[in-house]
Order: structure tokens, then sequence, then C-alpha cells
């Protein structure tokens, strides 16, 4: 599986996206199942997240942009 994107936002250093194992969207996440990738920007703004779906099956939650302070910038909610 792979997602990724291109930051227009000069603001953003780094992006966050939040991933649950094996969630059904009727059942209420905790925060201990939650796994959070994290990829720091580069100057092609430009980033990948990818994993293996036979070993994890992920499914997207949230993907944040977190500025140089570590302020959420962005935040958009995949569920």
């Amino acid at each position: 599986m792979r997602f990724y994107g291109i930051v227009t936002n000069p603001e953003i250093a780094e992006v966050e996206l939040d991933v649950v194992e094996g969630y059904d969207r009727a059942e209420k996440v905790s925060e201990d199942q939650i796994r959070t990738f994290s990829y720091e920007l580069e100057n092609h703004r430009m980033f990948l997240f990818h994993w293996n779906e036979q070993k994890h099956e992920y499914r997207r939650l949230s993907l944040r942009g977190i500025d140089e302070s570590g302020n959420v910038v962005y935040e958009k909610d995949l569920n």
C-alpha cells in the first residue's frame, strides 16, 4: 500500500499519518491502537508512506502537516 503526496504549504516541515490495523469503520478506535508514521519533508516537498498489506492490514485514519515548532498546520480526517 502506498500513500503519497506533495506539500505546497511552506510552513509544513513534517507529515504524519495515523493508521490502525484490522479496523472496521463501525468500531471505535482507542488511542493505544493507533500507529503514527512520520515523514520529514525535504526540498522536493514530496512524501511517501508504504507498507506491505499482506503483513499489516492498516487503515488510514488522519493526515497532519506539522511545522518546525511541532504545531499542527493542517489536518485531514481520512476515515
